[in-house]
Parts: structure tokens; sequence; C-alpha cells
């Protein structure tokens, strides 16, 4: 019950620092900034405001192209698919879920566990599979949360992997994640 509140003044202070908040105050003085280049000359004027057409048009049509939401960020329905099927594998077939987690999380398991990927994921007291909450992309990480657990993912070459799973918030700003499977 407590874990949503908590979640929500996560986001919340996650979109505070980032670029957003930055943009959104920035945007009104792009006009004013445009009528000043082209006081100081009518050429710098139109090129910057053609430029900063094509930008705004680039972006819509990219974002219309590939079909993704800003909030979620490209590669969101693969991260979390990704998320899905390693929680579910890990209660019934560990060897595959250890094929789903990055290459260092998989050497941090075993290393842990002085015994194969598979064995030691068995021994893991991970959360049962649930539905997927939310989905967060940043570039070439993401986070996807559960009811009840939150798997951290990176994109290689071969696609999203796991690379902390069964993770809780944890106790302060300097852990803020507890996870039952991490790696390097």
């Amino acid at each position: 019950m407590l874990q949503q509140p908590l979640r929500d003044l996560d986001q919340l202070r996650a979109f505070m620092s980032s670029m957003g908040p930055t943009a959104f105050l920035d945007m009104p003085w792009i006009p004013i900034f445009i009528i000043g280049l082209f006081l100081f000359h009518p050429l710098i004027g139109l090129t910057a405001s053609i430029g900063s057409l094509l930008l705004v048009s680039l972006t819509l049509l990219t974002g219309a192209l590939v079909g993704v939401s800003a909030c979620t960020g490209p590669g969101a329905d693969q991260a979390a698919q990704v998320a899905e099927s390693f929680e579910q594998l890990t209660s019934t077939d560990a060897a595959q879920a250890c094929d789903l987690l990055a290459p260092g999380t998989r050497t941090e398991v075993e290393k842990a566990a002085d015994k194969a990927c598979a064995d030691a994921l068995g021994d893991e007291d991970l959360p049962d599979a649930s539905a997927v909450d939310d989905v967060e992309v940043y570039g070439h990480d993401a986070i996807v949360r559960f009811g009840d657990d939150t798997v951290f993912l990176a994109r290689f070459p071969e696609g999203w992997r796991v690379t902390a799973a069964g993770c809780q918030p944890g106790p302060s700003d300097q852990k803020p994640y507890d996870c039952t499977v991490s790696g390097g």
C-alpha cells in the first residue's frame, strides 16, 4: 500500500530533476530569441527559424514512424517482454532465465553462489510473476516495475538483458533499491 505513493514521489522527483521542466520553461523564450536573431541579421533569423521547424518536424515524424510515446521511450515493449519472460522463467526454467541475464550479472550470480547460474537462480527468493505496472526507458537502460518487484535491464547488441531483479525500494537515497539478483 505504501509503495505506490513512494513510486509516485520518485517519479515526480525524477521528472523535476530531468530536462523536462527546463525545456518547458525555455519554450516561451524561443520566439523572443528568434526575433533577436532577425534583428541581428535577417538571414540568421531565417536560418534559425527553418532549423527550428525542421527539428520539430523530424521529432514528430520520428515519433509517428516508430510509434512510441514520449513517456515510455523506444524499446519499452521489448524491455517489458524480456522482464516478464525472466519473471516467469525463474520459477519454471531457470536455465532459460539465465540466458536473459546480462553477462556481468550472470557471472556475479554464479560467483556469489559458487554454482551454475540455473542452480543459483533456483536458490534465490525471487517474487512470483505478476503484471507489469510501469516501464521506463532511459537510452540503453530500462526499469520495469511489477506489483511487488522491480527489474532493471540494459540493451545489448543481442537485445535487452536483465541486470538486476527481485528489487525492492531500499532504505535510503544511497541505496535506492535492494536487489536479490544483481551484477556488474
